[in-house]
């Protein structure tokens, strides 16, 4: 829902009645292993996730990496901060099967810190943790832009932007259905750009 897609979603069903649309919303690991099982003709996700040499993306949103803070947090006056400065705060981040997770994880190795990880827990529970002062977090920004809690939302100095992509298998052939949502989709970012 943060990134709009409900509505190209309805859209298409509204213009294109006699199509049956089946929305399934699952964890990552699970929407991988059924769009690897052919359980999906297409899915939502981030484009990391899957292989830019078996499969194509078309981009849908664009959203980045951003440091959650409680609103008194020492570091809360600055708009940038560097991994550097949090190096040696307590880390909530989403659950280790998320892609999130391990883009974290990433970032960290390759900028020398070692983490310190309090917990994993959904994005809920993160933001509502770090409202109170348990620790702090690396969130994609439009999943805590209407938080309903006092939060501080630091940018990091380097744009660590995620795309948010439509997958679909480059060697499997797609229904007149299917490809009819994919060209609506196309059309849809056309005039809409990404979120």
């Amino acid at each position: 829902s943060q990134y709009h897609l409900t509505a190209m979603l309805k859209d298409f069903a509204d213009s294109h009645p006699l199509i049956h649309v089946f929305l399934e919303e699952v964890e990552e690991h699970d929407l991988l292993q059924g769009f690897s099982n052919n359980a999906y003709d297409l899915i939502i996700t981030r484009s990391n996730m899957l292989d830019s040499k078996t499969h194509t993306f078309l981009p849908l949103a664009e959203d980045r990496l951003v440091a959650i803070l409680p609103e008194n947090h020492r570091l809360a006056d600055r708009s940038c901060i560097s991994l550097n400065d949090i190096d040696g705060e307590g880390f909530i981040l989403m659950h280790s099967y998320t892609s999130i997770y391990h883009f974290c994880m990433d970032l960290f190795q390759k900028a020398g810190i070692r983490l310190h990880l309090l917990r994993t827990a959904r994005m809920e529970s993160i933001i509502s943790a770090v409202a109170v002062h348990e620790g702090i977090s690396l969130l994609p920004e439009l999943m805590v832009r209407h938080s309903p809690y006092p939060l501080v939302v630091c940018q990091p100095p380097k744009a660590f932007y995620r795309r948010i992509a439509i997958g679909v298998k480059d060697d499997k052939a797609l229904s007149n259905s299917t490809q009819r949502f994919v060209d609506h989709v196309r059309a849809w970012v056309q005039v809409n750009g990404f979120k």
